[in-house]
């Protein structure tokens, strides 16, 4: 699988290099995620036929773009793709990149409770075949997505949406796992 995943730390251009990170002492208390009783055990490739430029124009301002349980998306959006900056990508179903499709996704949080395939035919990852590359952006509390004033960054709070996993985060505040900021998990999903 040929991903990057950059850090905006400014607002202003990503950074490539690598960043010390910890996790929160609550992070520890999470408990295990499991497989979507509502996904197949296989997805067949008629199965993700719908595209996701056919569905932004169901993409709230409050709410992440959300692949369902049970669907499948192909992403055919290419290049410099901001539609997501200051909502994130919530893959509760399958989102399928096709063969070597490239596109630099702007957005503050990746969660896969579903699966996320990424498609290339090359082996060696280097910046002249580059296909899919996320950039974290983070969501400020006061500027929609990148940082306040002071440079803070709001947390992402996480519900888990349907079984097994609906109390994976009940020992948290109104059910929610904080996944700190500029969180790519996978919760239960898989990457391929």
């Amino acid at each position: 699988m040929d991903v990057d995943v950059d850090v905006d730390v400014d607002g202003d251009k990503p950074e490539s290099r690598s960043r010390s990170r910890s996790l929160s002492a609550e992070t520890a208390l999470f408990q295990t995620f499991h497989r979507l009783d509502c996904n197949p055990t296989s997805w067949s490739s008629n199965q993700c036929s719908t595209t996701v430029s056919s569905k932004l124009s169901t993409l709230s301002p409050s709410q992440p773009f959300q692949v369902p349980c049970g669907q499948c998306y192909t992403f055919d959006l290419p290049g410099n793709v901001t539609n997501f900056r200051n909502h994130g990508l919530d893959i509760v179903g399958k989102l399928v990149f096709p063969l070597n499709h490239q596109a630099t996704i702007y957005t503050p949080f990746v969660i896969v409770q579903g699966e996320l395939e990424i498609n290339v035919d090359h082996e060696v990852i280097s910046p002249d075949r580059e296909a899919t590359r996320f950039i974290l952006t983070g969501a400020g509390s006061t500027d929609n997505g990148n940082g306040n004033a002071n440079g803070d960054y709001d947390d992402i709070l996480f519900t888990p949406s349907s079984d097994p996993n609906i109390d994976a985060c009940t020992d948290f505040t109104n059910g929610q796992c904080n996944l700190g900021i500029k969180p790519f998990v996978v919760a239960g999903g898989k990457l391929s």
